[in-house]
């Protein structure tokens, strides 16, 4: 079951997108500012165990407390083998170049379709054809 860790602080839209990567098999770990992203990453990191690690962080770029951009610029060594989907409803052509230069794998702007953004996550986490 793949682990998530999902940042979004709009309270109708998180549960939303929570029950449904759940729907999809998902482990879904919820965060609603950006105090529990850095406590949740924090734990993540410093954990030795493969369990506590997540498989996928999506998270809205704009968090009470933190700016997304600014937790992949200085997480990014640490996260590099996790991908990292990011939604904003402030999304123009300069936030998804620096997005995805800072190493997200996916920006998608809000309102999003949520069925995009679970076959976007399930195709970064399949492994591509005849990898070991």
């Amino acid at each position: 079951m793949p682990r998530l860790l999902l940042a979004e602080d709009d309270d109708s839209l998180r549960p939303l997108l929570a029950e449904r990567f759940r729907a999809e098999g998902f482990e879904v770990i919820e965060a609603e500012d950006g105090a529990a992203v850095v406590e949740y990453l924090a734990e993540s990191i410093l954990q030795s165990s493969r369990h506590r690690n997540f498989d996928l962080i999506v998270s809205d770029i704009r968090l009470p407390g933190l700016n997304a951009l600014d937790v992949l610029r200085g997480a990014r060594s640490a996260l590099e083998a996790t991908p990292v989907i990011l939604i904003t409803a402030f999304g123009d052509q300069r936030t998804h170049d620096r997005a995805l230069l800072l190493g997200a794998s996916a920006v998608f702007d809000k309102p999003l379709d949520v069925d995009d953004l679970i076959d976007a996550a399930c195709r970064l986490l399949t492994p591509p054809r005849g990898a070991a």
